[in-house]
C-alpha cells in the first residue's frame, strides 16, 4: 500500500512556525534576545537577514563580545610583539566591543527607543557613538556605565526628547555649557563625580523628574547646598532614592517649622541607602525628608552595619512629626535591637495608616525577641502586619525586590 504525499507547504510551515508570526511580536523576540545572538538570527533565512536591523532597543554588554585567551589569531600575533599578553587580550576585546557597536549602528534602520552600554573605556570612538546617539531624535531611554571616571560627552545634553536616563561612572563638570532634559522622567546618577552646583542645575532643569536616584559619594568642589535647595529642584518627585553618603554635601541648620517647609508632596516612595539610626547626620536628614513629604506612602530603607556616636539621637527631639499617609515600612541590613527599636517604634506611634512593617535581618537570634517588642509596641494604626525575618539574600537585605533601579544597579 502506497502512502499518501505530503504537501511540501505544510511541511516548510510546521518547520518554521516562528517566521509566520506577526512582525511585531518577532520583533519583541529579537529586542529581548542579546544584541549578539539577535544578529545571528540574520543567517537563518533571507527573510530574516534584515528583521533585526528593526528592533527599537540596542544593548550591548562586554561580556558578550569578549574574546578568550585561547584560539585567537589575533591574540597571538599581537603577543609576539606585545610584553603583556593580558593588555593584549585587552585590546582586542576593546576593538571587538567598539566595533561590533559600529556595525550595529551603519546596519540598524529603524526607530531607535533604548540603548545602554555597559563598561567601556572612554575612547575617541566612544565620543564618535555618542555624537551619532544624540542625532537620534527617536532615543527615549538612554543607559551608560564606564569602566573609569572620564568626562560625560557633553553631546549627551542635546538629546531633549530622553524620558529615562542612567549614568554610572562619570565626571560631570561642564557646568556652563549643561543644558537640562526638558522630557525626562526617570535620573539615575551612581559613582558620579559633581559638583553640587552642577547636580543642582541638571535637576532644576528637568521639569517633568518624577523619579530620582543618587548615589554619590565623591562630590567635586568644595561648594555645599541645603537640603531645600535639592528639594526645591524636585517639585513633582513620586520615587527618590538617595545614599546617604550625599549628606556630606547638603546642609541644614535645624528642622523649619512645618509652615515653613518646602514640600515633597507628590513624593510616595522613599528608599534610603546605607542608613544608621545613630549616625549624627543620617537621621535628622531623614525626617527632613519625611517632614516634607505629606503624602508618603512606603519608605524603605537599608540600615548599614552600624557605627554610631557617642550621643545617642534624642527621639523625644522628632515627637512633632506624623506620617499620616505612610503605609508600608521596609527595613533591610544589619539590623540591631539595641540601636533600631526605639527607631522603628517611634514610627510606628507616628503612622495612622500604617498596614506593613517588614523587617529582614541578618542577627537570626533576634528574630523572635524583635518579632515581640515590636508586636508589644504602641502603634497609631489599627489593624497592621509585622514581619521580621532572617534573610541572607543580597537582594532582599538591600532592599531590591520592589526596587527596579536599584536591582539594575547590583545586578547588571
Amino acid at each position: 500500500m502506497k502512502h499518501p504525499r505530503r504537501k511540501r507547504g505544510k511541511k516548510k510551515l510546521s518547520l518554521d512556525r516562528i517566521s509566520s508570526l506577526p512582525p511585531s511580536i518577532i520583533d519583541t523576540i529579537l529586542y529581548l534576545l542579546p544584541i549578539k545572538d539577535a544578529v545571528r538570527t540574520s543567517i537563518l533565512s533571507r527573510e530574516w537577514r534584515y528583521n533585526w536591523t528593526n528592533i527599537p532597543v540596542l544593548r550591548f554588554r562586554f561580556d558578550d563580545f569578549f574574546v578568550s585567551e585561547t584560539g585567537t589569531d589575533a591574540l597571538s600575533i599581537l603577543v609576539q610583539t606585545y610584553d603583556l599578553p593580558q593588555e593584549a587580550l585587552g585590546m582586542i576585546n576593546d576593538h571587538h566591543y567598539i566595533d561590533a557597536m559600529k556595525q550595529c549602528f551603519l546596519l540598524h534602520k529603524g526607530p531607535l527607543l533604548e540603548f545602554s552600554l555597559l563598561a567601556l573605556e572612554q575612547t575617541v570612538e566612544f565620543d564618535q557613538l555618542i555624537g551619532h546617539l544624540s542625532m537620534k531624535n527617536t532615543l527615549q531611554m538612554l543607559s551608560i556605565e564606564m569602566l573609569n571616571e572620564d568626562s560625560l560627552p557633553l553631546s549627551i545634553f542635546s538629546m531633549q526628547q530622553l524620558t529615562k536616563l542612567s549614568l554610572r561612572i562619570f565626571c560631570i563638570n561642564h557646568y556652563s555649557n549643561i543644558k537640562g532634559f526638558k522630557n525626562l522622567t526617570n535620573l539615575y546618577l551612581r559613582d558620579v563625580k559633581i559638583s553640587t552646583k552642577t547636580l543642582l542645575h541638571i535637576v532644576s532643569s528637568c521639569p517633568l523628574l518624577k523619579s530620582f536616584t543618587l548615589f554619590i559619594h565623591d562630590i567635586l568642589g568644595n561648594d555645599k547646598s541645603s537640603i531645600s535647595d535639592l528639594i526645591e529642584c524636585l517639585p513633582i518627585i513620586e520615587r527618590l532614592i538617595i545614599h546617604t553618603g550625599v549628606y556630606d554635601r547638603f546642609y541644614f541648620d535645624s528642622l523649619p517649622p512645618r509652615e515653613q517647609l518646602i514640600s515633597l508632596v507628590h513624593l510616595k516612595y522613599l528608599h534610603i541607602d546605607d542608613m544608621c539610626s545613630y549616625y549624627s547626620d543620617d537621621l535628622p536628614m531623614f525626617f527632613h525628608l519625611i517632614r516634607s513629604s505629606p503624602n508618603l506612602e512606603t519608605v524603605s530603607l537599608h540600615v548599614c552595619d552600624l557605627t554610631y556616636s557617642e550621643t545617642p539621637i534624642t527621639f523625644k527631639n522628632y515627637s512633632n512629626i506624623w506620617l499620616k499617609n505612610l503605609s508600608e515600612l521596609k527595613i533591610f541590613g544589619q539590623f540591631e535591637i539595641e540601636l533600631n527599636l526605639e527607631f522603628v517604634q517611634l514610627l510606628l506611634a507616628k503612622s495612622p495608616m500604617l498596614k506593613k512593617v517588614s523587617i529582614y535581618t541578618r542577627t537570626y537570634d533576634d528574630v523572635s525577641k524583635l518579632s515581640r517588642l515590636l508586636l508589644d509596641s504602641p502603634c497609631a494604626s489599627g489593624s497592621i502586619e509585622i514581619i521580621v525575618e532572617y534573610s541572607d539574600d543580597v537582594s532582599m537585605l538591600w532592599g531590591l525586590k520592589n526596587s527596579p533601579e536599584l536591582t539594575s544597579m547590583l545586578y547588571r
